[in-house]
């Protein structure tokens, strides 16, 4: 992302020597623990849960739906631009009768909170009224932290603009598809029924094949039941 210069300040050429100092420390601010990952993200869940309480409610139930999103652009720009630039002086700091500052973090409600929050502090330069970030492992670590819960409220803010372009379907095409399922549960249900008619015509006809085998079976074993017990012997003389 490239940086861009909010408050339009320029660097004062006597802090310009700590330019080096700034830079380090935030490469040792984002060099990896030797701790375990997971250790590492539970000890800044409280930090995380903090900052994204500051986005919402603090800023986004708070302000128009466009203010507050705008406020986020402009304190993710803020954040960024010192990550960016570490040994650029005119990033860590903001004028607050700057108009895109005034409009992005001094006037919506809870802006000046989160920049507070990542560490910037009021501060007087040639009786101007200013807010300074001062590069210290302590700032470097909430501002990592408070910049990554910005973009993650930004996904989801985009996440949900693109969700809203997608096409709604008519009334027509709502009930057309309704009328579909019903059709196609009635076709179901009328297959349905087709088969268990089957099934029961089958059974019946097996059952009366399996009657009368059983009638054809006795009538025989009745016969010869007779035929056997029959004494009538024909004689001759």
């Amino acid at each position: 992302m490239a940086s861009q210069d909010l408050s339009a300040s320029a660097p004062s050429t006597s802090n310009l020597r700590s330019a080096a100092a700034a830079a380090a420390l935030l490469r040792i601010a984002e060099r990896p623990s030797d701790e375990d990952d997971d250790v590492q993200f539970a000890k800044e869940r409280e930090d995380r849960q903090n900052f994204r309480r500051l986005v919402d409610p603090g800023i986004v139930r708070h302000n128009p739906e466009n203010i507050a999103n705008a406020c986020v652009d402009c304190l993710l720009t803020l954040c960024q631009n010192i990550l960016n630039n570490p040994d650029d002086e005119k990033y860590r700091k903001f004028k607050t009768t700057n108009k895109r500052i005034q409009a992005g973090i001094i006037d919506p409600k809870g802006g000046l909170e989160y920049a507070t929050a990542v560490g910037f502090r009021e501060h007087m330069e040639s009786f101007q009224p200013y807010y300074l970030w001062r590069p210290t492992p302590e700032n470097f670590s909430l501002l990592r932290i408070g910049t990554f819960v910005l973009q993650e409220h930004k996904a989801k803010v985009m996440a949900k603009e693109e969700q809203s372009k997608v096409k709604k379907p008519t009334k027509e095409q709502i009930n057309a598809e309704i009328a579909a399922k019903v059709k196609l549960a009635y076709e179901d249900d009328r297959k349905a029924r087709a088969l268990r008619d089957k099934l029961e015509k089958q059974r019946r006809q097996a059952l009366q094949e399996a009657t009368e085998q059983a009638q054809q079976q006795a009538s025989l074993a009745e016969a010869s039941r007779q035929s056997a017990s029959d004494p009538t012997e024909l004689k001759e003389d």
